[in-house]
């Protein structure tokens, strides 16, 4: 079973919102001590999630691949979040896991077919 399109516009938007919670994040991570390896994961996949929501708009035949990369960003970046107690850290993982689950449907359903 395919991915509806429905399902697709939502994976656009959640990779849209959580690009913009990541920038956020490592906006406030930049100049915090300790925080490199944040504000690396969060610029990582602020930039995945934009690729694959573009990839997504465009319909384009890479659009797996950057649902997958985004999928792995997305885990890795709120692994990372979580080890930190600032707000903008546990926002920030929230909407990774978010966006995380949503690619992970869509890849389990693309591999179904």
């Amino acid at each position: 079973m395919k991915a509806t399109s429905r399902e697709m516009e939502i994976c656009i938007d959640t990779c849209y919102a959580c690009e913009d919670v990541c920038r956020k994040c490592a906006d406030e991570c930049k100049d915090m001590p300790g925080m490199e390896e944040c504000y690396n994961a969060c610029i990582n996949c602020a930039e995945a999630c934009h690729q694959c929501a573009t990839e997504c708009e465009n319909a384009s035949e890479l659009q797996m691949n950057a649902i997958d990369k985004c999928y792995q960003s997305c885990k890795a970046c709120a692994a990372e979040c979580e080890k930190h107690d600032h707000e903008h850290c546990r926002v920030c993982a929230e909407a990774c896991k978010n966006c995380a689950t949503i690619c992970a449907d869509i890849l389990a359903k693309e591999r179904a077919v």
